[in-house]
């Protein structure tokens, strides 16, 4: 009877140990389950980022294009300047006192008299 005692005592601990180990296994799949879930939501996090950076790349280049626009435009608008202004010098002024007047060829801060000829 000591024996069998014995063996129901083991049987009891053994159960017990594979209780133990079947809660333990339970909670790693409940922790493995939760990295997993964890590690979608960071690879759609990660993908979100992406996005917006492809954004932002999309935003510079953009920018970048209409940058070398610009500096085109004002490099025609200088040249373009450049010519109104020769052109501008061609014209006299018509002074009551003094006879005519040549324009200085940079008149860029000057306001043009209404009594403009040309030559």
């Amino acid at each position: 009877m000591e024996k069998a005692e014995m063996g129901s005592r083991i049987a009891g601990e053994t159960s017990a140990s594979l209780a133990q180990i079947v809660s333990g296994i339970k909670e790693s799949n409940e922790i493995i389950a939760k990295i997993a879930e964890s590690s979608e939501q960071q690879t759609a996090g990660i993908t979100q980022i992406n996005i917006g950076i492809d954004h932002v790349a999309q935003v510079v280049q953009q920018t970048s294009a209409t940058a070398e626009e610009s500096a085109a435009a004002s490099v025609e608008m200088n040249s373009q300047s450049d010519i109104l202004e020769e052109m501008i010098s061609q014209f006299r002024l018509k002074d009551a006192n003094e006879g005519q007047k040549r324009l200085p060829n940079s008149a860029s801060s000057t306001t043009l008299p209404r009594n403009l000829t040309g030559d």
